[in-house]
């Protein structure tokens, strides 16, 4: 016999269910995204630009932004120049946390 788990659907549903909590969880009563959230995508991109050598400007190109709206409708992409700042701040505290 199966199992709930093994039929094709029910891990589907699991998912999704799954999903919506923590959807919830990431948007305020507005229906955007939680402060804690947009700061982590923040964080989590900046790190990502300064790991891959990538330009601060991708976040001004067109198919990036319609990229990351197809991904979260809700996420607000920061500015280029917001971006630099927030990567001047980390490489402060990586030069700090590695020299001091």
């Amino acid at each position: 016999m199966f199992s709930t788990g093994s039929l094709p659907g029910a891990q589907t549903t699991a998912k999704s269910q799954e999903s919506r909590k923590f959807k919830n969880r990431d948007t305020s009563t507005n229906g955007r995204l939680s402060q804690d959230k947009q700061e982590l995508i923040d964080n989590t991109l900046c790190k990502l630009i300064a790991s891959r050598t990538i330009s601060p400007s991708v976040v001004e190109d067109e198919l990036f932004r319609t990229f990351v709206e197809l991904l979260n409708p809700r996420y607000k992409i920061p500015s280029q120049d917001a971006i630099m700042r927030s990567l001047e701040d980390l490489s402060t505290t990586v030069f700090i946390d590695h020299d001091g």
